[in-house]
This record gives C-alpha cells, structure tokens and sequence, in this order.
C-alpha cells in the first residue's frame, strides 16, 4: 500500500503494545513532499486505506470509552 502511493515510500509497521482494550500497532512511513496540503492529503488517503482493508477484514478499531456512575441527590427534607 505504502509502495504504491505516489507521495510515500520506506513504510515501517510494528505491533506495539497490548493495551488495556487494544493491540496497537505502530506505523512511520515517509512523505515525499514538503507541501503541507498535499502532506495532509496523502495523510488522509492512507488512513482512509487501512481502515478499508481493516473493515474488509472484519477488524474493528477499539474506541475509549467511560462508564459514568450518576447517584440520586439526597433529600433536603431527610
């Protein structure tokens, strides 16, 4: 994927950690240009390509979440 995109080259790709709901994965790859438009472009284009080739596999990414406990205010009258 990374050969082939005509702004990038020399791709890099780890499995990192474990995290606490995640196996994350460590990505560097090189931008051929130093136009900051045409960097964010390429930026987005890759993304968009890993999160396609994930969904095709039927891979999910893991979101943070937060569970949020809300108690009941106490009566002023008890």
């Amino acid at each position: 994927m990374f050969q082939k995109h005509p702004n990038t080259h020399d791709a890099l790709v780890y499995w990192k950690d474990y995290a606490a709901s995640s196996l994350d994965i460590f990505i560097v790859y090189w931008c051929k240009t130093t136009d900051f438009k045409v960097f964010l472009a390429s930026l987005e284009e890759i993304n968009l390509e890993i999160k396609k080739r994930f969904d095709a596999a039927g891979l999910d990414f893991a979101f943070p979440t937060q569970t949020i406990h809300l108690q009941q205010p106490v009566a002023k009258n008890a």
